[in-house]
């Protein structure tokens, strides 16, 4: 029988009983008040036992079972008393398990919250930034990194990397790698990259100085070349040889002047520049016109400025990847098409943008054009070394932007500068 309906039929029994004891003794108001307190005693008792037990932790053995309403609700507090006991086991099992998967991980890890509060700390990653694996759980993360541009990052909720010094070794340089693991958590991998940026600054060292030490005998060697090209008492085959010995040594010296350029621009891990305002309408023109001096432009150039754009970064840095980027475009678009230059204001960032009418790139590949050297099949006729793009990627990359490729196979390329720090005149936004 349903507890509910047995309660109600024990009232009632009682109820009855006291009116038959009340007409044997001549008190039915007296006999139902009796019977009544001693039902309202008892459901006391009961209450009280409930009391004493939830107070005491709600030890399931200790349970003061009964029948009626009572007993059911007791029934009902051990069952959910069960099912949190087994809910705790399975919580305590995933956290061993989660534990176990996070000490899997190569690298020293972090787990944040939405709030960038860490709530989980490796004993790697302790070591190497400094922190207190009990203490410093629930504090935030950007509180104890405090550098601008990692509180930026971390406000992206895309994939993001950031280097920074260690805060326990100046000497380790450590790569911060943001990424999502759920809804409200994200995962700060964190890899030491000393050995890298120390291969890196030995390997810019050496191609500085050998390329300082090939520049003087390749000046000297073009112009004796140069000198003998002149002489007109040469025979045609000697003039030939000459000739083609003196176009392998501007190639030559131009590659020393790229790889000078390639290595002044990795200098270390610090993106730290002294930025000023550019006047990017100057800027494009020059480099335009230096262009032109060096090679035939038959393609019809379209410039379109926004005059009320300057950009904070360094100049020779922008003229180095604007150069490249117009350059490119002239040697690999279609001779007679059209090549447009524009500055403007996309989405809150100054852009700078070399359309061609190209046979296009293929997307696959596209990731690969910054790598130095790396140059495509189809245009190996066309002259180069394969170091323009990885040029203009690190001078970018060093004043804070971003070159970003769209192309479409027989359409043509977009190649793109993006700045963040510019200056609007016309709404004098920063």
């Amino acid at each position: 029988m349903d507890s509910n309906k047995k309660e109600k039929l024990r009232l009632f029994w009682i109820i009855v009983w006291s009116q038959i004891i009340g007409i044997l003794i001549g008190y039915y108001f007296q006999s139902l008040l009796f019977f009544l307190s001693f039902y309202i005693i008892w459901l006391l008792s009961k209450l009280f036992d409930l009391n004493n037990w939830l107070a005491a932790g709600t030890k399931i053995e200790k349970a003061p079972f009964g029948s009626g309403a009572w007993g059911r609700v007791v029934s009902h507090i051990v069952k959910l008393k069960n099912q949190q006991i087994n809910t705790k086991k399975q919580y305590k099992k995933l956290v061993v398990r989660l534990n176990e998967i996070l000490r899997s991980f190569p690298y020293p890890t972090i787990i944040v919250n939405s709030n960038n509060e860490m709530q989980w700390i490796s004993a790697d990653s302790s070591k190497i930034l400094g922190l207190n694996r009990k203490k410093d759980i629930g504090l935030r993360i950007n509180n104890i990194i405090r550098l601008n541009k990692f509180s930026e990052i971390l406000a992206s909720p895309k994939y993001n990397e950031f280097e920074m010094q260690s805060p326990t070794d100046k000497n380790t340089i450590l790569t911060l790698a943001i990424s999502k693991l759920n809804k409200d958590s994200r995962v700060i991998s964190i890899h030491n990259i000393s050995d890298k940026v120390r291969l890196n600054e030995l390997r810019n060292t050496f191609i500085a100085n050998a390329s300082h030490e090939l520049r003087t005998p390749l000046t000297v060697v073009s112009c004796y070349l140069e000198t003998l090209n002149q002489n007109h008492k040469l025979d045609k085959e000697t003039k030939l040889m000459i000739s083609n010995a003196y176009e392998s040594t501007k190639h030559m010296s131009s590659l020393v002047s790229s790889l000078l350029e390639l290595s002044g621009l990795e200098d270390g891990y610090s993106n730290s520049i002294n930025h000023k305002t550019i006047d990017i309408n100057n800027i494009t023109h020059k480099a335009i016109e230096n262009i032109k001096k060096s090679i035939n432009i038959e393609q019809d150039i379209k410039i379109n400025i926004n005059k009320d754009i300057t950009i904070l970064a360094n100049k020779s840095h922008i003229y180095i990847a604007i150069f490249n980027l117009i350059e490119n475009a002239i040697k690999y678009s279609n001779k007679k098409g059209i090549i447009n230059i524009c500055w403007s204001v996309k989405e809150d960032k100054a852009c700078f943008e070399v359309i061609d009418r190209s046979k296009g790139i293929d997307e696959s590949i596209i990731n690969n054009l910054t790598e130095p050297f790396y140059r495509i099949n189809t245009n190996s006729h066309i002259k180069g070394h394969g170091l323009g793009l990885s040029i203009v990627a690190k001078a970018i990359k060093k004043n804070d932007g971003k070159l970003i490729i769209k192309s479409t196979t027989n359409q043509g390329s977009i190649f793109s500068l993006v700045f963040k720090n510019y200056i609007n005149k016309a709404s004098t936004k920063l």
